[in-house]
Formats: structure tokens, sequence, C-alpha cells
């Protein structure tokens, strides 16, 4: 059997009825984002099995929340493609043009 991603992205705009991280939690999903259109929480596995909300991710520890939130509240205003370019732009003048 292959291994859990290291990272699951939740888009949730509505509320659901089904247990989400009840869910990632049984398949072992160390880490999930959650983002309800405005902001991103962080929920963390831990060895209980339960998740608790973190400050910063585990597989991405220098990626900055409040950042990644400014280029998601974007998407309405610009196209996605503009969006995604000015990312990958701020991502490579933080990696010094990697």
């Amino acid at each position: 059997m292959d291994p859990p991603p290291d990272v699951a992205i939740e888009i949730d705009l509505r509320q659901s009825p089904l247990d989400k991280l009840g869910i990632h939690a049984a398949l072992k999903i160390p880490e999930v984002w959650s983002h309800d259109g405005k902001h991103i929480v962080i929920h963390l596995l831990q060895a209980s099995g339960e998740f608790v909300d973190g400050k910063r991710s585990r597989a991405f520890p220098d990626l900055p929340l409040r950042e990644l939130e400014r280029f998601l509240d974007r998407v309405g205003s610009e196209s996605e493609t503009q969006v995604i370019r000015a990312f990958r732009q701020w991502l490579r003048e933080r990696s010094g043009g990697r």
C-alpha cells in the first residue's frame, strides 16, 4: 500500500455533514489545510489520532500562510493565470531565483 500524502487540502465553502478530518485521520494524513474562502487553517495529526490546529505547516514550515491567503483573495478579481504567475514570481523572489 502506498503511504498517505504529506498534505491534503480541503476547500469547503459549504458546511458538510461529513467528518472530513476524521476521514483524513483514518487515512493517516499528517497535515490537512482547510480553506473557507477567507482563511487557511492547518490541522496537524497527533500521535493520538486527533487533529489540532497549528500555526505553521510541518511540510512547508517557511511558507507564510497570510501571504498565501493574499494570493487566494486575488482569484475573484484577477484571472487564475494571473494569480498563479504572480505566486510563482513571489516564490522565485523568496527562493533567490532558484
